[in-house]
């Protein structure tokens, strides 16, 4: 159940981050949110990381999760729900650095959350 409540929370708040930056957003943003809250809530509950490894943790995975759904959703299926193709560094359009970067925050976030709920 601890799960489920924080697949829905991050999704919620991936959805709410995206709709204060872009002014739109997308179902499927929720899903990779939750995707990635409940992933990373899960590890740092197995593993004992220092903050710094939670951001590089962070960066990582949810740049991966980003990845995979960009190359589905906006390759495959052509929804274009974001496109990341001018910024610098891109990877097929689907992820870059700078925003890499800010998805390690969450890392932090959901790190610190973590900890606070036990």
């Amino acid at each position: 159940m601890e799960l489920v409540i924080i697949f829905v929370a991050s999704g919620l708040i991936y959805m709410g981050l995206e709709i204060l930056w872009r002014a739109r957003t997308h179902v499927s943003m929720g899903i990779a949110g939750g995707l990635c809250g409940m992933l990373l809530w899960w590890l740092y509950s197995i593993i004992d990381a220092p903050v710094w490894l939670a951001y590089i943790i962070g960066l990582i995975l949810i740049s991966l999760v980003e990845l995979a759904a960009g190359i589905v959703l906006n390759l495959k299926l052509k929804l274009a729900v974001w496109d990341y193709s001018k910024m610098p560094l891109n990877i097929l359009g689907q992820v870059c650095p700078a925003f890499s970067m800010l998805w390690g925050l969450m890392g932090v976030a959901v790190w610190y959350l973590e900890k606070l709920a036990r």
